[in-house]
């Protein structure tokens, strides 16, 4: 999980991470902020294309995520997630 504060409403534009191989699928969840760690969760979407060696991206302009202040995004792992390291 990482934490960021948006100053205001801010639209989520897009997250990145390193994977360490290819493949696999993910969740991309978004949390609220509980006085400093993640609370409820507020949005979830599965990425299962494009997933490669290096870093990924996935665009979320469209999907029309809107944070104000403080939020949590993380990944949630498949059994068939590659082994990656978050750089959202």
């Amino acid at each position: 999980m990482v934490k960021f504060n948006a100053p205001g409403d801010q639209p989520v534009v897009r997250a990145r991470w390193y994977q360490m191989s290819g493949g696999g699928a993910l969740y991309l969840k978004f949390f609220d902020d509980n006085n400093g760690v993640p609370g409820e969760e507020i949005h979830s979407t599965v990425v299962a294309q494009n997933l490669v060696e290096g870093w990924c991206e996935r665009d979320l302009l469209d999907a029309g995520y809107v944070m104000n202040g403080d939020f949590w995004m993380g990944i949630k792992a498949f059994s068939s997630t590659s082994p990656s390291i978050s750089g959202l």
